[in-house]
């Protein structure tokens, strides 16, 4: 079926926005959009994460600046690779930087949570290479992280601020099966993309290795 002829431009032009203070000024990375269409989440080079508002889209072809869709911006300190949004549209995860991991909130307040971290990892960071993908299970209990250090881990997210999220599984390591066999789940080269099942039961995972791998994480 032809495309309908319906394009909008998220964001305000150069000329109504010179500073960027409405739109991204470098490569946008990775964009996610709520569940229910009404939001979406675009996270960039320009170490910005943008949250906008796709009911306040106007299709008017051929191309429509969607200049009142921009709700507010977050600043990342660091340049963005990734990005993902709980169901219920009040916190996003960011991966930024080298190997960290971000926990926000989406209200007004422009609230900074936690970075997640793995004890065996330097700096306190979550991944020891770039954070390139995140997906959260359905009732956005688990969190899946793939990097550019090779490695797919499992987190248990935290249900409130003062709580301390937890890493289940680290993918990319050697593990024993039942009878003590070494299995190898290591990764030879950078994840590029994961994917949870609809059922929350398993990860997969697409890497530079040319491979797919496929992981229960219940």
């Amino acid at each position: 079926f032809p495309a309908k002829n319906v394009s909008t431009l998220l964001g305000s032009s150069l000329k109504d926005d010179p500073n960027g203070e409405r739109r991204h000024t470098d490569q946008v990375e990775d964009v996610v959009v709520s569940a229910d269409g009404t939001v979406a989440l675009s996270i960039g080079n320009d170490k910005k994460v943008i949250y906008w508002d796709l009911t306040k889209v106007e299709e008017k072809p051929p191309l429509s600046e969607g200049k009142g869709c921009f709700i507010r911006s977050f600043d990342t300190n660091n340049r963005g690779h990734s990005i993902a949004l709980t169901k219920d549209k009040k916190r996003f995860y960011a991966g930024v930087g080298e190997g960290i991991l971000q926990e926000w909130k989406c209200d007004n307040n422009n609230k900074f949570i936690r970075e997640y971290k793995d004890d065996n990892v330097k700096k306190g960071r979550a991944h020891k290479g770039w954070v390139m993908a995140i997906k959260l299970t359905k009732d956005d209990k688990k969190m899946v992280t793939g990097s550019h250090s090779n490695e797919v881990k499992v987190w248990e997210t935290a249900k409130d601020t003062e709580e301390e999220p937890k890493l289940l599984f680290n993918l990319g390591k050697a593990s024993k099966d039942s009878e003590g066999n070494t299995i190898n789940n290591s990764h030879t080269a950078p994840v590029k993309d994961i994917e949870i099942t609809p059922d929350d039961s398993k990860v997969a995972r697409g890497s530079e290795e040319k491979t797919i791998k496929i992981w229960d994480i219940e």
